[in-house]
């Protein structure tokens, strides 16, 4: 078992973490027509706009409550009602994702409460779904943000508005959840494996169809456009199955599953060739249907990608400072392919108790709770070849001559992060081969020869001349 590290210095130098309330606004722009709004200050909207237009070179939509020092004391109230009843009346969307902040929290402001006055003073605004999401920032990460988010949103609209109206009609309609770490692309990439099947996958949230980089016949749209419509929830209700793919989702497809009674399937992600295999067994269970032959030539490319990778991979020694997800992710990679782990710095554990057991039974020689400042530190005392991270480490990684893989929020030295795809047969031999050109560029002599201890050793040379018994 892994030795956990927790977070002991008193304050965070240059972090790793994106806030968990920008991860509740990411979940928000997965769904169809949505706008979140952020009940806080002006610069607590400004800072996400910036990152998320960074990483995807798309226009963002969100909107603040905007409380100054005063108001933030003496009516937040009003400005939080405020808001929503002009961008009911201006923007029109149909879900309204409203999310707390440092501030608010600090402040005791019940969301629920005033989402329920609000209803109670514009009725006209019922077909309006307002889902309050409790997402401080100076607790959490950017993961566990977006899990509240799904969770609000199956407890709130799924579980109270469809759930009654549940058939027991035979559907084709699959759930899936995927957690932060995934890429539009990602998503993408897995739509298309179930459908393969015969199945009709419905993502929760869904940024493929909304931040995939895609142009609008739209010139402009103040609300998100694209992702999870607000008319799919009640198939939701009525679904075959939920797969949830990544530990800090687990929660919600259980929640789905005891409140609902759709059988449940949990990925920690689709990353190597036995997650794609449990994961492929799973939808042939669901469909009945036997699996595609296209499949089966992923899987000997993949196959085939790990022997051309392993002369750069093998023996190669890998860090990654990340939220948890992807950490524990890449652990079917490392470990088929002989990538070893060396360390991880993540930005908080203590949000779910399934990600610390996860990260518990790790094969990481240590993880700790932190921030970029420990990671520099640690590379002291470990050999690394590798470093998995965002575009943060860009400038250590360059000046320590370390083979740099992006991963995670931002990414801005890079165009094309949300096109990447990581899961699947292809996209795992797609890490498999970027990581190893990566390394090339450092080390194009290849890994080091492998000695094994068994060997005989005399002096300076190797397999010294033994007796010969040949002519006795």
């Amino acid at each position: 078992m892994v030795k956990i590290v927790k977070k002991s210095k008193p304050m965070t130098v240059d972090p790793i973490k994106v806030s968990q309330t920008m991860g509740a606004t990411l979940a928000f722009l997965g769904l169809d027509k949505s706008m979140p709004l952020l009940h806080g200050n002006q610069g607590c909207s400004a800072y996400g706009k910036i990152l998320f237009i960074r990483h995807f070179l798309e226009p963002v939509p969100i909107q603040t409550t905007a409380l100054d020092h005063l108001s933030a004391i003496m009516e937040p109230d009003k400005n939080l009602k405020e808001a929503m009843l002009t961008i009911c009346k201006k923007d029109k969307p149909e879900v309204i994702g409203v999310l707390t902040t440092g501030v608010t929290e600090a402040e005791g402001t019940d969301i629920k409460r005033v989402i329920k006055e609000f209803r109670e003073e514009f009725p006209e605004h019922d077909d309006t779904l307002l889902i309050p999401v409790s997402v401080p920032d100076y607790q959490g990460c950017l993961e566990s943000g977006y899990a509240k988010a799904v969770e609000s949103i199956i407890e709130n609209v799924i579980v109270q508005r469809f759930i009654e109206k549940r058939s027991k009609s035979h559907s084709n309609d699959l759930v899936i959840i995927p957690s932060a770490m995934h890429t539009p692309a990602d998503i993408e990439t897995m739509r298309l494996i179930i459908e393969m099947f015969g199945l009709n996958p419905i993502f929760l949230p869904d940024l493929s169809l909304s931040l995939d980089g895609h142009l609008s016949d739209l010139r402009y749209s103040p609300i998100s456009y694209g992702g999870c419509s607000k008319t799919l929830f009640e198939r939701i209700a009525n679904s075959l199955g939920v797969i949830t793919v990544g530990r800090s989702v687990k929660n919600a497809g259980m929640l789905l599953h005891l409140r609902a009674g759709i059988p449940f399937f949990h990925m920690d992600g689709l990353i190597g060739l036995e997650a794609n295999d449990s994961f492929i067994s799973i939808l042939m269970q669901l469909s009945g249907n036997a699996v595609p032959e296209m499949f089966k030539r992923q899987r000997k490319r993949l196959r085939d990608a790990y022997l051309d990778t392993h002369f750069y991979l093998g023996q190669s020694k890998m860090a990654v400072a990340s939220d948890p997800d992807l950490l524990i992710a890449l652990q079917s990679l490392a470990a088929e392919i002989g990538i070893e782990l060396q360390y991880g710095v993540t930005s908080d554990i203590g949000y779910s108790a399934d990600v610390k057991s996860a990260l518990q039974e790790s094969n990481y020689q240590k993880v700790q709770e932190g921030d970029f400042e420990d990671f520099r530190k640690l590379i002291c005392s470990y050999s690394v070849d590798l470093v998995v991270a965002n575009s943060y480490l860009t400038e250590f990684c360059e000046e320590q001559e370390l083979a740099h893989y992006r991963a995670g929020y931002p990414i801005y030295d890079r165009i094309g992060g949300s096109r990447v795809s990581r899961v699947g047969y292809e996209g795992t031999a797609d890490i498999a081969v970027e990581m190893a050109n990566l390394i090339w560029q450092r080390r194009p002599e290849g890994a080091e020869p492998y000695i094994s201890d068994f060997r005989r050793y005399s002096g300076d040379a190797y397999d010294t001349a033994s007796t010969s018994y040949a002519s006795h």
